[in-house]
């Protein structure tokens, strides 16, 4: 399998922010919080733990931030030694 892409935590915090702003169920955050999942390799390891958002999300809002963040972890995963 071919490694992923690696961004720090701070890059991919970004990446969600400016992703979810685009959508109009999760457009009002403004802080994300990213967990990892896998602590080894390089895989998809990480997904969206927690938002502050202004209005807060709505359960719909929440399946979507999952979604879009489902989108940009597929594609990078959290450096080891970027964090």
């Amino acid at each position: 399998m071919e490694q992923m892409p690696e961004k720090s935590r701070a890059e991919l915090e970004k990446m969600c922010i400016e992703a979810l702003t685009r959508d109009p169920a999760t457009r009002g955050v403004t802080r994300v919080g990213l967990i990892r999942l896998n602590p080894e390799g390089t895989g998809p390891n990480w997904t969206i733990s927690e938002a502050d958002a202004d209005p807060p999300f709505t359960a719909y809002g929440w399946g979507r931030a999952r979604e879009i963040v489902a989108g940009i972890a597929g594609a990078f995963a959290i450096s080891d030694q970027l964090e």
